[in-house]
């Protein structure tokens, strides 16, 4: 069964030649919360605090005469205010952290948060290729169950047999029977594909 190429899918790449490719590798969310409660981090659930770590909190109000003036940063604006920064996991759910917070009773005045990403040069034997593209998707049926479904879904898996390890493909998502269906070819690109 062949699997074509999607024409429409083709697009030059600008990194063409290239061996040095730039990856996401650490990515940090920063959330900035304002309450005027003074030790909101001290009080917030033990869902809360295993999800974000504290940093650090800023005053808003030099009248606060029990605060420190070297502990905290001074800003121009009344009422009193607290500025409390934290850290969380890159993919943590920000909304269902701040709807707790709610629940939990605490006041907030704002919150913001952003996520920055870093990236990471990996250098590779291989140059990029000229063009990027994509395969169209071709329904399969399964030779044991019957059922149908997009090639894309069948899975692979790896066997033993004592001396040697060996690839087990077209694995049936539904009944998990292998070479479930007629093997894959892939059309290969060639640049007479690219719309001119």
């Amino acid at each position: 069964m062949l699997i074509k190429i999607d024409r429409k899918s083709i697009k030059k790449n600008p990194n063409a030649g290239k061996t040095v490719r730039e990856v996401p590798a650490h990515a940090t969310t920063t959330i900035k919360i304002y309450s005027n409660h003074p030790d909101l981090h001290k009080i917030l659930p033990d869902r809360i605090t295993q999800l974000i770590r504290f940093v650090s909190r800023s005053c808003s109000s030099k009248s606060l005469n029990s605060l420190n003036s070297n502990e905290f940063k001074e800003k121009p604006c009344l009422p009193p205010s607290f500025e409390f920064i934290f850290l969380a996991a890159p993919d943590e759910d920000i909304n269902a952290i701040i709807n707790d917070l709610v629940v939990w009773g605490v006041q907030l005045k704002d919150i913001s948060y952003e996520t920055n990403i870093n990236y990471e040069q990996i250098h590779c034997l291989n140059p990029e290729p000229e063009y990027f593209y994509k395969y169209i998707d071709k329904k399969v049926k399964c030779n044991n169950c019957g059922k149908t479904f997009s090639y894309t879904k069948l899975e692979d898996d790896y066997g033993y047999d004592g001396e040697n390890e060996y690839l087990i493909d077209n694995i049936c998502p539904k009944c998990h029977c292998s070479e479930c269906c007629d093997k894959l070819e892939f059309e290969k690109f060639n640049k007479s594909m690219v719309k001119k």
